[in-house]
């Protein structure tokens, strides 16, 4: 549903490399930016940002951070979903961790910790 949910893709694997590692190893990262190697030599800047859904459609999600930043990311079929969300879709309020492409803000994994808070 348009407003309350986003989508439970599984991801494909293809390009997303070992993604779900990173919101574990920036401990208590709001938001910010990763660089990492890609497969072909070059790189890839990533965007990382921890909060709550304010919003979730079927092809966005909105998140905001405990410091106010607010950021919305494309989601689609491909984005790999992780935690309570990954059976039941992602709800408003929920605390998400979402890694993204910078270049078009496409989320490649949501992972959440829990319901709303």
């Amino acid at each position: 549903m348009a407003g309350e949910r986003a989508g439970n893709g599984q991801g494909n694997g293809q390009g997303n490399g070992d993604l779900s590692s990173i919101p574990g190893r920036l401990g208590g990262t709001l938001h910010g930016e990763v660089t990492r190697p890609t497969a072909t030599g070059g790189t890839e800047t990533l965007l990382v940002q921890t909060g709550s859904g304010t919003a979730a459609g079927d092809t966005e999600v909105t998140v905001k951070s405990t410091d106010g930043f607010t950021e919305t990311y494309a989601v689609s079929a491909t984005t790999t979903v992780r935690g309570p969300a990954k059976a039941a879709g992602f709800t408003v309020g929920s605390q998400v961790t979402v890694v993204a492409t910078k270049d078009g803000k496409r989320a490649l994994l949501v992972a959440s910790k829990g319901g709303p808070s």
